[in-house]
């Protein structure tokens, strides 16, 4: 993993690298083999910032990266479909937007969802958010997530359109 930062004049600018090797051990079955990559680049200026990105969870058609002790939900989508890596492996081509008003903080997230060892194209999401402190130790939010699916994809859940709603508070001690 390697991140920075660097000031531009009003902008600062940051990236992150990241780079993974998933094998078998011990008495798993040989040919068990997939990589994970992730290349970002964030800028930020004043209330405004915006991040493009890359994360790559491999796949060859019979085994994929899988992070089973992970929650895929803060990475891959909020609607949840990709909990678990298709045998084919996702790429996941990624802009989010933030910007703070006042004191809400306002997100959108757009998601690309790519198989990584063949040209299908499993789908679109769309995130937003919403989140505002109520006081010192009270916040809400609103999380919406859309999905719209590739009719194409052989992955049931993946060909249909889906949509997630959350709306929470928060108490910190």
């Amino acid at each position: 993993r390697a991140t920075g930062a660097v000031p531009a004049g009003a902008y600062r600018l940051s990236y992150t690298a990241e780079y993974a090797d998933q094998r078998g051990i011990a008495d798993s079955p040989s040919g068990l083999k997939a990589d994970y990559q992730l290349i970002e680049f964030s800028a930020a200026r004043g209330r405004l910032s915006a991040t493009l990105g890359r994360e790559v969870l491999g796949g060859d058609g019979g085994y994929a990266f899988q992070t089973p002790l992970a929650t895929l939900h803060a990475f891959q989508g909020w609607v949840d479909l990709f909990v678990s890596t298709p045998a084919q492996g996702v790429r996941d081509d990624y802009a989010s937007l933030s910007l703070n008003v006042e004191r809400a903080r306002l997100t959108t997230v757009w998601h690309r969802f790519e198989a990584d060892s063949t040209s299908l194209r499993y789908g679109d999401e769309w995130n937003l958010l919403a989140t505002r402190p109520l006081g010192k130790q009270l916040n809400a939010g609103l999380k919406y997530g859309l999905y719209d699916g590739n009719a194409d994809s052989p992955d049931a859940p993946r060909r249909s359109r889906t949509e997630k709603f959350w709306a929470w508070i928060e108490y910190k001690l």
